[in-house]
């Protein structure tokens, strides 16, 4: 294992800006090796493909006719794929934690962006006041609040593509993740802070609807 990491590490320095591989250290040479793919399959990771990229890869063909959509490399998805599945120990720990974070980033990006698209059912998409820098993932405020603060961000991220790219970065990358994990077998957690917040804007968005003749 160490030296098929190894092999695959040099290229880390010179990747596009498509994947996240700061974030997600372990998963590093991995996300290397399947980026093409990744990318041709809006990073989603489909259980079984790389086992036929194997057959492309045994059959002799030349690698300019094989499938673009194929992952370039048939090796680590099983490496990676074993160490999911096997014993206990620092590298699987360690890609346990990357996997369990990746999917409270994906959580939370789903509960915001329902958030958004319910303010946006609401009328309050643009919001009708001007939003603070406090975070939207305060719940505890006001619908109306949290649709300012939301809009902040947004534009924050809209605006100021070294965030905006680099949160997009992370956010499909955890998501490509979360999919080759599921594949390999591991269950999916509690995403208890999404879920709270989630529960919460709802309390608040019922609280609006409410007080706001016509609001929904």
């Amino acid at each position: 294992l160490a030296q098929v990491l190894t092999f695959v590490h040099f290229q880390i320095g010179h990747l596009s800006t498509m994947i996240d591989t700061d974030t997600f250290t372990a998963f590093a040479p991995l996300l290397v090796a399947m980026e093409k793919y990744a990318d041709n399959h809006g990073f989603r990771y489909f259980s079984g493909d790389d086992e036929d990229q194997a057959k492309w890869e045994s059959d002799g063909r030349a690698v300019e006719d094989r499938p673009a959509s194929r992952p370039r490399c048939a090796l680590l998805a099983p490496v990676y794929r074993d160490a999911l599945q096997g014993e206990s120990g620092p590298f699987k720990e360690r890609l346990v934690r990357e996997y369990e974070a990746a999917q409270d980033i994906v959580c939370l990006e789903a509960v915001r962006n329902c958030m958004i698209a319910t303010c946006d059912s609401l009328g309050l998409w643009p919001p009708h006041n001007e939003g603070d820098n406090a975070g939207y993932q305060d719940t505890s405020a006001p619908v109306d609040q949290i649709a300012g603060r939301l809009w902040v961000d947004q534009e924050l991220r809209r605006t100021e593509p070294s965030i905006g790219d680099r949160l997009e970065m992370r956010a499909r990358t955890a998501s490509f993740i979360v999919d080759f994990c599921r594949a390999a077998g591991l269950p999916l957690k509690d995403c208890t802070k999404a879920n709270t917040m989630l529960t919460e804007f709802m309390e608040r968005v019922t609280e609006y609807t409410r007080e706001t003749p016509g609001a929904g």
